[in-house]
Order: C-alpha cells, then sequence, then structure tokens
C-alpha cells in the first residue's frame, strides 16, 4: 500500500492499495489539492514500512 500523511499523522490520500509483484513501479498522482507543506509518503509491503518525507511548494 502506498499512502501519503499530512504533517500532523492525517490520512490525505491512498496511491496504491494493490498487491504487486517485486518489481519498478510508477504512479501518477495529483496533488494539485494539497496545500504547500510537508508530507510524508508510506510504502508497506507485508511488514516493511518505507517512509519519506515529501515537500510541496507552491
Amino acid at each position: 500500500m502506498l499512502t501519503v500523511f499530512d504533517a500532523t499523522g492525517k490520512l490525505v490520500k491512498t496511491i496504491a492499495r494493490n498487491y504487486h509483484d517485486s518489481g519498478e513501479f510508477n504512479y501518477p498522482v495529483d496533488i494539485s489539492s494539497l496545500t504547500a507543506g510537508t508530507y510524508l509518503c508510506r510504502l508497506q509491503a507485508d511488514d516493511l514500512f518505507l517512509t519519506t518525507k515529501l515537500l510541496k511548494i507552491k
């Protein structure tokens, strides 16, 4: 599952929730509805979690 959270931890967008085999994937994401600020993008694969910080600038 690939999700985006705001700085307070609130879920703001779910990008993908399907299971995929290993490999490289690209997902188009429309963030025009999000205000400028810091967001966290979290990838969950079974019991592995990877989180990275995103910064949206006006």
